[in-house]
């Protein structure tokens, strides 16, 4: 399952982690559009499942309007791991966590399998504080 705009990409890597990722067939800047476009899809695709996401900077620019709104919507995951491929976006992304609180555990990784791990950690803490679910 997956969900697909011309920006953004979005699919299911293990029956609870989601990878997001920009759609590399884009080139333009991620804008609030993009994003606005992106989000419902993205709830409808993972549904009532309890879930992480693994979210990989991409090569495109995110504008703060789309980031704000990803940052602030009703969030969809349990926890958000970030994947940064440079040094810089890793300080650009951990000032903006700092700026704006998430309502869900994020972090920001390197490396993809310790963010995976660390996501499964997490909904696993998720599921025992939350055995009805």
């Amino acid at each position: 399952m997956e969900a697909k705009t011309k920006a953004i990409y979005a699919k299911f890597i293990t029956e609870d982690i989601v990878e997001i990722s920009g759609n590399p067939e884009w080139e333009g800047n991620i804008t609030l559009e993009n994003a606005q476009e992106f989000w419902p899809l993205f709830k409808e695709m993972v549904g009532d499942r309890i879930v992480g996401s693994l979210t990989f900077l991409s090569e495109n620019y995110i504008d703060g309007d789309a980031r704000d709104y990803l940052m602030t919507s009703e969030p969809v995951a349990k926890a958000t791991a970030i994947v940064a491929d440079s040094f810089m976006k890793s300080m650009i992304g951990n000032f903006l966590m700092k700026v704006r609180k998430s309502e869900i555990p994020t972090r920001i990784f390197s490396d993809p399998e310790e963010a995976r791990a660390w996501i499964r950690e997490c909904l696993a803490e998720y599921k025992s504080r939350n055995p009805g679910l």
